[in-house]
């Protein structure tokens, strides 16, 4: 089955890409616990005690995964910049992010550190930093379609923010009501 993408109208820029990188990283991949069993230090008053914390080690395999992952975004970025770009303070703009992932991927990583290393990619390409960023929404799938192959994918639409368009920043949390006493 073949599918054909169109972006969104409403989105200034909009990219996706799916399969070609095992997950989209965090900087908490780049750490590895350790369990050792029977692992003794010494106390500051000398006295040997049983070690119960975890111990971090650094994961090479996914340091090298979260350069691979931003040097392909890159890519897909350069490849669909405007002469615009990058957009420039104060500028304020809308992202709106999609992240396919495997079941266990999902449970395990927190969507706030999936976003946060997709962000860093655009820095400097299509806006000149993230905190230009006023609005923002993100969510995580996995994929149980069974015409869609369970690759890891992302899609990405950013949008230049004015008062006619705001996805939710007009949406308000609380209703008031007057009550009379």
């Amino acid at each position: 089955m073949k599918v054909k993408l169109f972006p969104n109208p409403i989105f200034d820029f909009a990219i996706g890409y799916f399969g070609g990188f095992e997950d989209v990283p965090t900087k908490q991949d780049k750490f590895k616990s350790m369990t050792y069993l029977n692992l003794r230090c010494d106390d500051e008053d000398g006295k040997r005690i049983n070690v119960d914390d975890k111990l971090y080690i650094i994961n090479e395999r996914k340091r090298d995964n979260q350069a691979k992952f931003e040097e392909m975004m890159n890519s897909l970025i350069k490849e669909n910049i405007k002469d615009y770009h990058p957009y420039k303070k104060p500028l304020e703009l809308e992202v709106v992010i999609g992240i396919n992932t495997n079941s266990k991927r999902s449970k395990e990583v927190d969507l706030d550190n999936l976003v946060k290393c997709i962000l860093d990619c655009f820095n400097g390409l299509i806006y000149e930093d993230d905190s230009q960023i006023t609005s923002l929404i993100a969510s995580k799938h996995v994929i149980k379609d069974k015409h869609i192959p369970p690759y890891p994918g992302l899609m990405i639409g950013i949008r230049l923010l004015t008062e006619e368009k705001r996805m939710i920043n007009n949406i308000p949390i609380f209703l008031m009501e007057n009550v009379i006493e």
